[in-house]
């Protein structure tokens, strides 16, 4: 474990503020923003085991030729020690549980309409 986590853990981010960040690339600017420590990209890139570059084009999300990038999965932990805050799991954790409860939402509403044609049937067969 790095040293910053063990000196204070991550700490949590406002609802709102995660629930405003549309795409990752802005989650990611967005969390070096909040960042308890203030470091030059080089210092991020080094302590993920990046080139610049490489967290650079993660960082805005895409490179000259539109290529995307992504923080790598195993780097999520160290990042979240380096800026001092667990935004990025949150993030995650919301956009799941947005698209677990729109699945919810559309299975209530198909069950709704399949009882209610049912019912219908039901009455004309009648």
């Amino acid at each position: 474990m790095p040293l910053m986590c063990l000196m204070e853990k991550p700490r949590a981010i406002e609802q709102g503020v995660i629930s405003s960040i549309s795409d990752e690339s802005s989650l990611i600017r967005k969390a070096i923003e909040l960042s308890r420590f203030k470091f030059m990209e080089k210092t991020y890139a080094g302590y993920l085991g990046l080139s610049p570059s490489q967290f650079s084009k993660i960082k805005h999300g895409r490179d000259g030729a539109g290529k995307v990038w992504h923080l790598p999965i195993t780097a999520i932990a160290r990042f979240e020690c380096l800026v001092g805050h667990t935004l990025l799991t949150q993030w995650i954790t919301y956009q799941r549980d947005l698209m677990f409860s729109d699945d919810l939402r559309e299975l209530h509403d198909a069950e709704q309409k399949a009882a209610a044609l049912r019912a219908k049937l039901l009455g004309r067969a009648a």
